[in-house]
């Protein structure tokens, strides 16, 4: 992983924008004092956005769109290394979500804000974390299967381009 997208950068994110609305008089902008409060890491805004790396755009001037993609990053991140940790049954049966909720309105890795609103961590958390999972890695499928009867079906796979077009299907 390369520092830009680190889990310390790409592993946070602020609260619910109702959150925010309530804990945050004025106008919301990304450096707007109130948010800057709420904010304890060091260079804090500056990693956030660093950690959207390559794999999702920077956000224009909109604070909806920082906001937004900060917090989608954070749940594409957490998601993705639950699911790499589980696709490696039975070697690695389990994975520990540090934070589950916050005390007060504050960037972090919590999955439910300091007024009990869901991030959408929380929905990344309840996918991957299905008695049911099936993993892309290193260009293997691998199937997690944590319940005591077994899986069978017919699977399709389809490859989409950006634009949704049908690139292949299998």
């Amino acid at each position: 992983m390369s520092p830009a997208s680190s889990p310390n950068s790409a592993s946070r994110a602020r609260p619910a924008h109702a959150t925010l609305r309530r804990a945050v008089s004025g106008a919301l902008t990304p450096d707007a004092p109130l948010l800057t409060h709420h904010q304890k890491a060091e260079d804090g805004n500056a990693k956030l956005l660093r950690g959207l790396g390559d794999h999702l755009p920077q956000p224009g001037g909109s604070f909806d769109d920082w906001h937004w993609l900060t917090q989608l990053n954070q749940a594409r991140a957490v998601a993705f290394g639950i699911r790499h940790f589980r696709s490696h049954t039975p070697y690695c049966m389990g994975t520990v979500v540090w934070q589950l909720n916050d005390c007060w309105p504050v960037v972090s890795w919590a999955a439910v804000d300091g007024d009990g609103r869901r991030k959408p961590l929380w929905y990344a958390l309840r996918a991957v974390y299905a008695d049911r999972l099936l993993v892309v890695r290193d260009g293997a499928l691998h199937l997690v299967n944590d319940v005591d009867q077994p899986w069978a079906g017919t699977l399709c796979l389809t490859r989409h381009d950006l634009d949704g077009t049908v690139l292949a299907e299998e």
